[in-house]
């Protein structure tokens, strides 16, 4: 018996999904009007996904793709999934993420709850106030897009120890990115297993006097010297390349002393009068 799979298709939790499903959509977009359409036989709609799920009948359909313009320039592939797929990822979502969330490494601040930019600004913060001034600043080239799917899955299984929620995942992400490689931006999943493929590089870079900060690809490495921060650069470099994956060009070397920015927002040690401390300043 699928006892996983029993709870991911429970009435109450496919109705939850739903809710969320709805209050996330915008107005007026293709999506919206495909909900209103499916709230008009809302029972029955969810019922019949249920029975789908459990006698093995459903599969996932075609993913809505458009290419997103980025504000560094260029264009990011975006996968979204069809409203009952969304509603259904959002019920495996519900069953799993608070325990994957819970056991997440402090290091990991995006997509999880209770945690996001002001809580990596405020402990940027407190890093540069003790000390740790100098970082390491970088993001993984073509992210989403490079994830190895045998990898993810082996860093997956052990949190989900069901093979039909497994092969359910498998689907989504070749559905939406096909190819032994990515799995889609823009999936429901996507954040969580993005989160769950560099568990143990959050693991592996965290140490005395050198924080880790990662928002999904974008990560921060806090050291008290430059070396160290470059030392921890590679270190991270080498880690990821483990992983089959590489840095974008353009990785920086920062001070706190000269001010630098991590996820739009401009960090610096504000430099008082002889006889003052030192202060961590934030600014947007």
């Amino acid at each position: 018996m699928n006892i996983w799979l029993e709870r991911v298709a429970s009435s109450y939790n496919l109705r939850k999904a739903w809710l969320r499903v709805r209050s996330n959509l915008r107005k007026g977009s293709h999506t919206f009007k495909l909900a209103q359409i499916f709230s008009e036989n809302l029972e029955q709609n969810l019922f019949a996904l249920r029975i789908k799920l459990l006698n093995g009948s459903y599969s996932p359909q075609p993913f809505y793709t458009f290419n997103l313009v980025k504000s560094s320039g260029g264009m990011r592939p975006i996968a979204v999934p069809h409203l009952t797929d969304r509603i259904i990822q959002n019920a495996v979502l519900l069953i799993f993420a608070p325990e994957i969330e819970t056991k997440a490494h402090p290091a990991c601040q995006g997509s999880i709850a209770g945690r996001g930019l002001e809580s990596v600004s405020q402990e940027v913060f407190k890093c540069l106030k003790n000390g740790l001034c100098c970082g390491f600043y970088a993001d993984v080239e073509n992210f989403f897009g490079s994830l190895d799917k045998k990898i993810l899955m082996s860093k997956l299984s052990p949190w989900i120890p069901e093979k039909t929620i497994l092969d359910l995942i498998s689907q989504w992400n070749q559905m939406g990115c096909p190819g032994p490689l990515g799995i889609p931006q823009g999936g429901v999943l996507s954040p969580m297993l993005a989160n769950l493929y560099l568990r143990d590089f959050d693991f592996a870079l965290s140490a005395p006097n050198q924080i880790l900060f990662r928002y999904l690809d974008d990560f921060l490495l806090l050291s008290p010297t430059l070396s160290k921060a470059k030392a921890a650069g590679q270190k991270a470099e080498k880690y990821l390349h483990t992983l089959r994956l590489k840095l974008k060009q353009g990785w920086k070397l920062v001070n706190g002393n000269e001010g630098f920015k991590f996820l739009g927002r401009y960090f610096a040690i504000k430099k008082g009068d002889q006889n003052e401390r030192k202060e961590s300043h934030i600014s947007n």
